[in-house]
């Protein structure tokens, strides 16, 4: 439910995914991608969907896994 809001939140203001870097969000929502509850990856990775539609993506994701990067 939590998930959904988040998700509904960043879909009608964009531009707040532009502030999810800043504060320090993105290298913990990869963190509980390593988590064995099933539902913590799955919640995690579709809020990392959300910030991958942001152009800070570029920055973030990006510099956090360069192994992936190209």
């Amino acid at each position: 439910m939590v998930t959904s809001g988040i998700v509904a939140f960043f879909t009608a203001q964009p531009a707040m995914l532009e502030q999810v870097p800043q504060l320090g969000h993105v290298p913990k929502l990869f963190k509980a991608m390593s988590s064995r509850n099933d539902s913590i990856p799955k919640t995690a990775l579709q809020i990392v969907q959300q910030l991958s539609n942001s152009e800070v993506r570029k920055l973030t994701i990006d510099s956090l896994m360069p192994a992936y990067a190209m």
